[in-house]
This record gives C-alpha cells, sequence and structure tokens, in this order.
C-alpha cells in the first residue's frame, strides 16, 4: 500500500498579526497544518498495517523542510518538497495543479490530505488533485478502513448536525481527513535530530515538465479586513433601589426576573405557553 500525504505549513496563529497601516503580516513562523498531520499519522498507522511506502509532500520554499521532518521522524519512508523560482504567486488551483502532476508520474493507492488548511479553508487542493488525476474523492473523513483485497476503502464522514455517513469508494482515490480521525504521535527532539541525515528530495518545474502558463494563479487577495468587535450592551442601574436588587441586576446581566401566577386548567395553560413560544420563535 503506497501512499502519499499532501502537506502544507501554516502561519502559527497564536503568534501572528496584522498591520492595517502597512497592510503586511507581522511576526510570521510556521507550523503544521493540524489536520494533514492527521493524514500523515493515519497514513504511517495504514502501513503498519498492511505494510507499504508513506511519501510526505509539499509545495513550499525551503522553510517547509522543517514539516518535512516532522513527518520522517513519524515515520514517513520519504519527504519530497517541490518548489521553483516561477512558483512566486500560488493560490489552490496551482498547488492542486503541481500536486497533481507529481502523483501522474508516480504509483500511489492512496492520496490523503487534510479537508481544509487552517490559514485559508478553501478545502480545494484535495478536490483539484482528484479531479485532474480523474480518482474519486472523499472529505470530511473521521474514519478510515482500508480493504486492499478489494481495492476499496469504506469511510465516515462528518455531516452537519452531528450527522455521520456511510461511504465505500474504489481505490486509487484521494481522501481529506479531519481532527477526529486519530490523535498524531509525539515526536521526540532525538528523532528530529536523527531526521537531519536523510535527505529530502526536490523537485521544480522541469522535471514536472511545467511552466508558468500550468500554474497561474486563478485567484487573488485584494485585502485583509480584520474582525470587527460587538459592542456590549450596557445598562444602568437605578441607585435609588436597595442594595440586594442591585446586586440582583448586576448578577443577571440587566435583566429583571418578572414573576408572574397564573391559575387556570392545565389544557388551556398548556395551550397558553404553546401560543407563547410560537410567537416568539422559540419553537
Amino acid at each position: 500500500m503506497n501512499i502519499a500525504v499532501c502537506l502544507k505549513p501554516v502561519p502559527d496563529v497564536k503568534l501572528i498579526t496584522y498591520d492595517l497601516n502597512t497592510d503586511s503580516l507581522q511576526n510570521v513562523s510556521y507550523v503544521p497544518d493540524s489536520r494533514d498531520i492527521v493524514a500523515m499519522e493515519e497514513a504511517i498507522r495504514i502501513k503498519e498495517r498492511l505494510s507499504g511506502r508513506v511519501a510526505g509532500v509539499v509545495v513550499g520554499p525551503p522553510y517547509a523542510d522543517a514539516l518535512l521532518r516532522t513527518c520522517l521522524g513519524m515515520g514517513a519512508d520519504e519527504a519530497i518538497r517541490i518548489w521553483d523560482p516561477t512558483f512566486d504567486e500560488f493560490d489552490a488551483y496551482a498547488t492542486s495543479t503541481v500536486l497533481a502532476r507529481f502523483m501522474s508520474k508516480l504509483n500511489y493507492d492512496l492520496v490523503l490530505c487534510g479537508s481544509n488548511s487552517d490559514d485559508e479553508e478553501s478545502g480545494f487542493v484535495g478536490a483539484g488533485i482528484a479531479e485532474q488525476l480523474g480518482m474519486p474523492f472523499l472529505s470530511r473523513v473521521v474514519k478510515l478502513e482500508v480493504h486492499p483485497e478489494k481495492c476499496s476503502v469504506v469511510v465516515e464522514r462528518r455531516l452537519e448536525r452531528g450527522d455521520r455517513s456511510v461511504l465505500t469508494c474504489p481505490i486509487p482515490a484521494v481522501i481529506g481527513v479531519e481532527k477526529g480521525l486519530n490523535e498524531p504521535r509525539y515526536v521526540s527532539l532525538g528523532k528530529q535530530r536523527s531526521t537531519l541525515k536523510i535527505e529530502i528530495r526536490k523537485v521544480g518545474a522541469c522535471e514536472l515538465a511545467l511552466e508558468r502558463a500550468d500554474v497561474k494563479p486563478l485567484t487573488k487577495h485584494l485585502a485583509f479586513s480584520q474582525v470587527r468587535p460587538r459592542l456590549k450592551k450596557g445598562f444602568v442601574i437605578d441607585s435609588k433601589l436597595p442594595a440586594s436588587e442591585r446586586v440582583a441586576l448586576i448578577l443577571s446581566g440587566g435583566l429583571k426576573k418578572i414573576e408572574k401566577i397564573v391559575e387556570k386548567k392545565p389544557q388551556d395553560l398548556a395551550r397558553e405557553l404553546m401560543d407563547f413560544l410560537t410567537k416568539n420563535r422559540i419553537v
């Protein structure tokens, strides 16, 4: 079972800031995408059960080597970084084109990736690879079973409102995974240092027979904007009220508790209650 895992280094949201005056990002450092690492963990678990090889593939500049070495420390057999000076302005479409061209030259039973990335959340790359390779594509996968004897996989997909769908799919296929699929293993500092002896394969545009026009981005960032904070509604407490009432108002956020005792037949009370809930669109 040969598996390729598409990976992406993303900016660390704990450190990165955006300067509105200069229209630029500050304090940028890169970490592995959370879903891509889950995909790598799943690929390694499949290899441990069924044997085979796992390759981590990144489209990115030299700083992406740190991510690939983390994958080697986890148990990947090969690390490949695709980059060329002509790859200057990339979007999801261009990335999927490069990855699909690379995958087409090799023989992989499965291509795993994150359903979407932590930074852009486009969810396009996996679908783009599948479309260009003519493979089936399944996304939002939280459970994956591989049946090599049947040349198929059985997956459980996360749907809205907690629903799940179970599907079977022939392989080769492209699978987009979610965080709940597994818990990635810890890579110790010693293992990371041991990977420094392993060579990372570099692939350029010439090797893939790609020209600049082939990877021309179809989208462009026009501007960034920060989320507008929502103003909290305040309230003024009447100083003439007794201290106990003022404390009660503070604890309730300014909402006065209204009590009303109604004495009616149960069926009449139920009817009035349902009318109230319906009128106020509670139910």
